[in-house]
């Protein structure tokens, strides 16, 4: 029978490889070691769907009295009975007058401006009011939008 040796390279010696004999008795279980550190922290999963809407809140208290707005602001929207194929013209009046002369901006509420509703314009203002003047090819009652603007 052949044995098979190599030199161990720390003894200097000839040792027997390959060779072993039979696994000796399972010794006793040594103490329990302690505890390692936490871990790292894994990702944060995914964003969850979106809760219901909560119902609204009380009402708050009311604020305190501002000062005067820098712009006095007027509105309205008077209906003018036309007379057909001429300029006809309604003096509108506000509540509380203007201190100075405003900016009257209107528009007509028609579905045939331009054909039937051919022009609506605005005419000698003043703090106290203007006049609308309509040309309509008809007789219909055309409501007209106005805002009317100027500082106090």
């Amino acid at each position: 029978m052949a044995v098979l040796r190599a030199r161990n390279s720390s003894t200097g010696q000839w040792d027997i490889i390959g060779l072993r004999g039979p696994d000796g008795a399972k010794g006793p279980t040594g103490a329990k070691g302690a505890t390692g550190d936490v871990g790292n922290t894994g990702a944060t999963g995914g964003t969850g769907p979106k809760g219901p809407t909560g119902g609204g809140g009380p009402q708050g208290p009311q604020g305190p009295t501002g000062s005067n707005h820098y712009w006095q602001i007027v509105m309205g929207a008077p209906s003018i009975n036309p007379v057909a194929n001429t300029n006809t013209s309604l003096r509108v009046g506000y509540a509380a007058g203007f201190r100075l002369v405003p900016n009257v901006v209107l528009s007509a509420r028609s579905s045939v401006i331009g054909t039937t509703v051919r022009n609506v314009t605005v005419n000698n203002i003043d703090g106290g009011g203007f006049d609308i003047v309509i040309y309509r090819t008809n007789t219909t009652a055309t409501t007209v939008d106005y805002l009317a603007v100027a500082q106090r």
